[in-house]
């Protein structure tokens, strides 16, 4: 037996790896991963999440991430880094875990649209998803047709963020 007992409720059930900590849930619990509710201290009180792998959308390298959602609220509580995403290997900058403030935003854009006004006047309309790509899809084949092809274009930022 140890000297002290584990903060997460868990990792009384694991074995110490070899070469040291550990310190992210094994994926074969990521359907139901236990937590202490950080909230409630000093008392003990159990939160149960699902682990979802995802992608931080902040910038170019795409690092994974695990999304932590709530079982009973069904919502993403945090973000941490993904130890089996290929890539970054469960290690992330600060911007994967803040991704959460972005989830969050009372200002998040949820759905697309269309500017209505002049630029700057901050007018807009909802549309769908198929109008936005019947759009993108004309301008392309416009811009084809007037020797565009010759042409090159850079885009910057992460996956749909700028």
């Amino acid at each position: 037996m140890k000297d002290h007992l584990p903060l997460n409720p868990q990792a009384l059930d694991l074995e110490e790896p070899a070469g040291g900590l550990s310190s992210y849930p094994p994926s074969d619990r990521w359907d139901d991963w236990t937590e202490y509710d950080p909230a409630q201290w000093p008392r003990k009180v159990e939160k149960h999440y699902s682990l979802i792998p995802t992608i931080c959308f902040n910038c170019e390298a795409a690092c994974g991430l695990l999304a932590y959602v709530d079982k009973d609220k069904m919502r993403v509580q945090k973000f941490e880094g993904n130890p089996v995403h290929p890539g970054s290997r469960g290690r992330n900058c600060a911007k994967g875990p803040a991704t959460i403030n972005q989830v969050n935003d009372p200002e998040r854009i949820l759905y697309p649209m269309r500017r209505t006004g002049k630029r700057g006047e901050g007018k807009w309309e909802r549309v769908t998803w198929d109008e936005v790509l019947d759009d993108l899809a004309a301008r392309i084949r416009l811009a084809l047709r007037k020797a565009a092809r010759t042409r090159s274009c850079i885009t910057s930022g992460g996956l749909g963020m700028n």
